[in-house]
């Protein structure tokens, strides 16, 4: 058998597939020589009606993936989604297992295992095929479906010789066609050229087969075929569409009729409601959330637009975590100090490491002192959106005596708060929502380096403002603050002596 990979043939061209639409198939490797010979001696022998058709697959199995498996499941995925599988006639099915010796052989053991006969009904052994090829040292299998005109076959990785050999038996393949129609000369001597060692015989005697087939015929009837209607049958079809393109448009407007009838149903309750809402509350002078806001000294507000609320709190740091804090505090690579370990200078001097220990002490463990801070909300009900205000630009009479809650002010992050403000947002609990915010304005998250540094830098700044609550409700700069920690501490040591 020849190696020769033949691309091109007269038989498999744009002409000749326009004639033989019942004769198709798959070429191998780029080769369509099976198709080529296929076509010159089944064209006169498949009657009107019926076809043939050419396919190959492989597989590549280990003999672990198939020595465990049923047989029968064996054949459905060597065969998946194939026509041969479905039940079709006129099918040459060729399937190649291209794996290792004992992956190739496992297969082989379960297709001897009997499950052919059972997944693909009607079709029967040919051992003489398996004989025949043995000899040539080529593993196979063949079965065959003489009424169906179908044959399928296993191979041991097909390659162009095999491709060539498996051509020359296809008068076996189709007995119903040949036994009234044997072979004539010219197509026996075809057929015994596939087995050549060379390909040009092969060639010439296709090509010549080719010539018995009037192409150009063939081709000007399948393009003209019907070509004076074109134009009407182009009109119809479109005419069609714009018809079947209108129903879908009533269709459309019907259920959007629908839906909004449903719509204006579902608003003339919540109308009913809402007058139903305010007529209770006519001659209501103050409501619970003017009364809140009158009372909570804490919020300041800035906008009212519609059901849209904007305001400021202003209060100080008294939710975090102290076993965290305490963690911190005495590491001196923290970011208490970090920005003393960098070399970044805030121009603040008197600020030593010593002096920010103490007051950080004074603040977060003794509780002595607090962190006065101020943070920007935005919340509006009717959409539900909320937010902490980022890079907010407050007010200088707020910044004399706070400085912006730093994970509100770079990360608008209302941190465990946020469900509570969600959820009192869709009950419309006004209260409940803006008392969240006020609870995310007094937390510090110490295992957030980047907000605590923040934090430091203002605590820190030469500018800063006189953020530092003192015991009897004064404000202080941190320096001041902390000097006076270091005037208590002197007062109380010279207490001390005194009474020795």
């Amino acid at each position: 058998m020849f190696t020769k990979q033949i691309t091109s043939l007269t038989l498999t061209g744009m002409a000749a597939n326009g004639l033989f639409q019942n004769i198709t198939g798959l070429h191998f490797n780029n080769d369509v020589s099976f198709l080529a010979t296929l076509r010159a001696l089944m064209y006169k022998r498949v009657p009107s009606g019926e076809s043939i058709i050419l396919q190959h697959t492989s597989s590549t199995y280990s003999a672990g993936d198939v020595r465990g498996a049923n047989p029968r499941d064996c054949i459905r995925a060597f065969l998946r989604r194939q026509e041969i599988a479905s039940g079709r006639n006129g099918v040459i099915h060729i399937h190649s297992f291209s794996g290792n010796e004992d992956g190739n052989a496992a297969c082989f053991e379960k297709i001897d295992a009997g499950a052919v006969d059972t997944f693909l009904t009607g079709f029967k052994p040919m051992p003489d095929m398996v004989k025949f090829l043995e000899q040539r040292k080529i593993r196979s299998r063949f079965f065959i479906n003489e009424d169906a005109c179908s044959v399928l076959i296993f191979i041991e990785r097909l390659d162009m010789k095999k491709w060539h050999l498996l051509q020359s038996f296809i008068p076996r393949y189709f007995p119903k066609y040949f036994s009234n129609m044997p072979l004539d000369e010219k197509e026996l001597k075809l057929i015994k050229s596939l087995t050549n060692r060379y390909a040009p015989e092969y060639e010439e005697l296709i090509e010549e087969a080719a010539k018995q087939f009037d192409f150009r015929t063939a081709a000007v009837r399948n393009a003209l075929r019907g070509f004076e209607n074109r134009f009407e049958q182009q009109e119809l079809e479109t005419v069609r569409y714009s018809i079947n393109d209108y129903n879908q448009k009533i269709e459309s407007l019907n259920r959007k009729f629908s839906e909004y009838y449903q719509i204006i149903r579902d608003l003339t309750t919540k109308e009913l409601g809402l007058i139903a809402k305010l007529r209770e509350g006519d001659g209501e002078e103050d409501s619970e959330f003017l009364e809140y806001f009158l009372c909570n000294k804490s919020l300041n507000l800035v906008n009212v637009s519609g059901a849209r609320i904007e305001f400021i709190v202003t209060t100080t740091i008294s939710s975090f975590d102290p076993d965290v804090f305490d963690s911190y505090i005495h590491k001196k690579g923290s970011f208490f100090y970090r920005h003393y370990e960098t070399g970044r200078d805030y121009g603040n001097a008197e600020m030593t490491d010593e002096r920010i220990k103490k007051l950080m002490l004074a603040i977060f463990q003794d509780e002595i002192l607090k962190l006065r801070v101020c943070a920007a909300y935005r919340l509006d009900f009717a959409n539900g959106d909320y937010c902490g205000l980022k890079n907010y630009n407050y007010p200088a009479e707020y910044l004399r005596e706070h400085t912006p809650n730093q994970h509100i002010q770079h990360y608008a992050c209302l941190g465990n708060n946020r469900q509570i403000v969600s959820d009192a947002m869709i009950r419309r609990d006004y209260v409940g929502a803006v008392s969240a915010c006020c609870s995310s304005a007094t937390n510090i998250n110490f295992t957030e380096p980047n907000t605590g540094t923040f934090f430091m830098e203002k605590i820190c700044a030469p500018d800063v403002g006189r953020i530092i609550q003192m015991p009897d409700g004064s404000t202080m700069t941190p320096v001041n603050a902390v000097k006076w920690l270091e005037e208590q501490e002197a007062a109380k040591k010279a207490k001390e002596v005194k009474h020795e």
